[in-house]
């Protein structure tokens, strides 16, 4: 199968731009080659749009979270806004490129309306559904435009929550598989969906406690790896987490009311889904005993 390629613009001249001779200057030739794998990244979205989690890149790039994030924000070549960033310059030229490719779309309509519709010759009628030939379309009528989903926005805190939601299963998944996990976009995103169920199951007064939401994330995929089928555990990953965390809790808790290490698991009511975290946190918490 022919493996799809993206192409953007890349001016011969790009490396003396002013603000592109700034890295230069403070990053040498790596915060060049940097910036322009950001922009390749960039453009093989749908969006053209990255969220602002530069451990991702970093690890990809095996660069310094501290390199990326200086280059993306630092100076004025990226827009950061609603946890995610996006070139200036990219955004620009995917856009009169999408003119010029429309452009072309109604010209090649045209030009097949001026061939065949002004002469005797026209084809023969086939079962498909062809183009009218007699009413030329109007090139001032704009083509409808994809709905485009706005990201929701998190408040620092959150992202904040969702940075070490995510360093603690890469550690844990290190420890378990010996191997660091390899992330995709979504992944990052199912991160925020696990806490977002993680929140649904604990108190009320608790919800809105980073802190305990945090330790209610970390002991959930401590009980997955060491609790959950084999399975699971081969192949997990935050999106299978997301995707089937209904599966997996009931799982969890069954497992442990047959064990009979909880009294209270299994009962299915709110108040018992909080206790049962609560017993998963207890099991990670060191204690006099252990």
């Amino acid at each position: 199968m022919k493996k799809e390629v993206h192409y953007f613009r890349h001016d011969s001249n790009a490396r003396n731009d002013e603000k592109l001779l700034s890295i230069r200057r403070g990053y040498g030739m790596e915060g060049y080659g940097v910036y322009w794998a950001i922009i390749e990244k960039l453009r093989e979205t749908a969006e053209y749009s990255l969220p602002t989690d530069y451990s991702y890149i970093a690890w990809e790039l095996h660069v310094s979270e501290e390199l990326v994030k200086h280059i993306v924000e630092e100076h004025e070549l990226f827009i950061v806004e609603d946890g995610e960033f996006r070139s200036i310059r990219l955004c620009k030229d995917m856009k009169e490129e999408s003119k010029k490719k429309e452009a072309r779309r109604i010209a090649g309509i045209k030009g097949m309306q001026s061939r065949w519709g002004n002469s005797g010759n026209q084809p023969q009628q086939t079962t498909q559904t062809e183009l009218p030939l007699s009413t030329p379309p109007n090139p001032t009528t704009k083509p409808p435009q994809p709905t485009k989903t706005r990201a929701k926005k998190y408040s620092p805190e959150e992202t904040q929550l969702h940075t070490k939601c995510k360093e603690c299963f890469d550690a844990a998944y290190s420890q378990f598989k010996g191997n660091a996990f390899y992330w995709k976009a979504k992944d990052m995103a199912a991160i925020y969906g696990i806490i977002k169920q993680i929140r649904f199951q604990m108190d009320e007064a608790d919800k809105d406690n980073l802190d305990v939401v945090y330790t209610n994330f970390q002991a959930f995929v401590h009980a997955i790896l060491n609790r959950a089928d084999d399975w699971t555990r081969k192949n997990i990953s935050p999106t299978l987490i997301d995707s089937k965390f209904n599966e997996i809790y009931t799982q969890l808790k069954n497992n442990t009311h047959n064990g009979n290490q909880n009294a209270n698991a299994g009962s299915g009511n709110a108040r018992d889904d909080a206790s049962y975290l609560a017993s998963l946190v207890a099991a990670i918490q060191p204690g006099p005993n252990k």
